[in-house]
């Protein structure tokens, strides 16, 4: 496990972790509601370090989950918190800036899931993550990558090939049809919208000016 879940008046073994951790980062969760926002903060954040009274910063009504870097922690958000909006503190600039980075595709935060064949996957619906963001179903994203493979359909880029073994099962995940574009949830069927590409490919499959390239088009352009 890559994250650490301070809980229960764990106080001091939380501020030991900070201190051995500057440039980590918290997760600041609500115990009792499951939908309220959680809040990323930088590990040097002064509205997460001392000041409070002893057992209040884990205690009876909040939970800190430490991580070096960002994703580990959008990870346990999804897994045990997938309602609660991601806020970022306002105080806290550096956290900002590193989640407007992360988020970037949000369709790639968490493809660990177990797959149910028998699902009905909804997209669209909107998600405040600092800018209205649009949900990302993850067991779409397997059922399309079992159908296609993980091989960029653009470059051809296998990350095993490339990469050896630490590339197995990476790829992103393209949306043929823009999920901003709709404005609702919709199905969606990940033989007929979705398709795997590499992040190169995706970011420019997203460069086209008014709507993003076709995988045909963007094939034609590229300079082998």
């Amino acid at each position: 496990m890559s994250y650490q879940v301070f809980d229960n008046g764990d106080d001091e073994k939380y501020f030991r972790w900070m201190e051995q951790h500057l440039d980590g980062f918290i997760l600041n969760v609500e115990r009792v509601s499951k939908s309220l926002p959680v809040v990323l903060h930088c590990s040097n954040c002064g509205h997460i370090r001392r000041g409070l009274a002893e057992g209040a910063f884990t205690g009876r009504d909040q939970i800190k989950i430490a991580a070096f870097v960002v994703d580990e922690l959008i990870r346990w958000r999804n897994k045990y918190r997938p309602d609660a909006t991601v806020k970022y503190c306002s105080d806290c600039k550096p956290a900002k800036s590193v989640l407007e980075q992360f988020l970037f595709y949000p369709d790639e935060l968490d493809s660990q899931v177990e797959l149910d064949s028998r699902a009905e996957l909804w997209e669209g619906a909107k998600v405040q993550v600092l800018v209205n963001q649009y949900e990302r179903n993850a067991q779409a994203r397997q059922r399309g990558i079992a159908q296609y493979g993980t091989r960029c359909l653009v470059c051809e880029l296998d990350f095993v090939e490339r990469y050896g073994p630490i590339g197995e099962g990476f790829i992103h995940v393209h949306h043929i049809k823009p999920l901003a574009s709709i404005n609702a949830g919709y199905q969606v069927d990940p033989i007929n919208d979705l398709r795997p590409v590499c992040p190169n490919c995706h970011a420019m499959l997203h460069r086209g000016k008014e709507q993003p390239l076709t995988i045909e088009e963007l094939r034609a352009l590229l300079k082998r």
